[in-house]
């Protein structure tokens, strides 16, 4: 199954997938966000995105950013459709631009064709 797709920016290849984020009043919206095989959480958000969703603030997680530096991010419990179920998910807000995390991943093989316009597939191992 097809998830997402790969552009070329900037001469970079990024891998990008499609996931819809729900707020605790039923707001919910579609975002494409960037694969971060170095992301070990499961989706972070921009402010604007967390504050347009309404998300409840569960406090804050220490991380390690790409540049190694140590921040300590604001967490939020959000509502991510993925693979035709919903799961209650810590939202990390991180950053200008969605990213997916492996824990999003978790039980599933990851397959991306590293050219422009590639595919990304997410097939469940389970």
């Amino acid at each position: 199954m097809i998830v997402g797709f790969v552009e070329e920016e900037g001469g970079g290849l990024f891998p990008y997938m499609d996931v819809i984020v729900r707020g605790p009043a039923g707001r919910e919206i579609c975002v494409t966000a960037l694969i971060d095989t170095g992301f070990n959480a499961y989706i972070s958000l921009p402010r604007r995105m967390v504050n347009d969703l309404g998300l409840t603030r569960l406090g804050t997680d220490d991380v390690i950013l790409a540049n190694a530096e140590r921040d300590a991010a604001e967490l939020f419990l959000g509502e991510v459709n993925w693979r035709s179920s919903r799961h209650n998910v810590p939202v990390h807000q991180i950053g200008d631009e969605p990213a997916v995390g492996t824990a999003l991943l978790r039980q599933h093989n990851l397959s991306i064709e590293f050219v422009r316009d590639g595919a990304v597939h997410a097939v469940s191992i389970n």
